[in-house]
């Protein structure tokens, strides 16, 4: 469970200290955004940001930490109090979905598959981003639904 603690004397230099394992470490940087809720204030959502991204995991717990700093509006918590996070990474791209069954050509993650053209088709090449175990049987209307 993440602890607060203060870094300096000042009301505004209020950081929490987090470990988050190393898949979700690679998804963040300095300046995500975060929330954080304090159980001595279960109403209260305070905003914060990341301030730092340590290099090296934890040799105790293998844990990578991050450090958040807390907008506090006002409210005087102390050093000690346990705290939840949630960081928000860059909003992530958005990609078409392709049946397997419609990809007509492919070589390593460059792809073709036949669209609509006119009233014809047209042979398109595609870079592919990550081939799903069911996208042939989760989507209809290939090239307009997107995840």
């Amino acid at each position: 469970m993440p602890v607060l603690f203060i870094n300096a004397n000042s009301t505004s230099d209020w950081i929490l200290k987090i470990g988050i394992a190393d898949k979700n470490w690679v998804r963040f940087s300095k300046r995500n955004k975060a929330t954080i809720t304090l159980d001595a204030y279960p109403e209260k959502i305070f905003l914060a940001r990341v301030t730092k991204l340590s290099e090296d995991a934890d040799q105790g717990t293998g844990a990578y930490q991050v450090e958040l700093k807390i907008q506090t509006d006002g409210y005087k918590p102390a050093a000690g109090m346990f705290a939840k996070a949630k960081i928000f990474p860059p909003l992530s791209k958005e990609y078409k979905l392709i049946p397997v069954e419609s990809v007509v050509e492919g070589n390593g993650m460059s792809a073709f598959v036949f669209v609509p053209h006119n009233n014809s088709v047209k042979k398109k090449p595609f870079t592919v981003a990550a081939i799903h175990k069911l996208l042939s049987r989760c989507c209809t209307n290939c090239c307009c639904q997107k995840f």
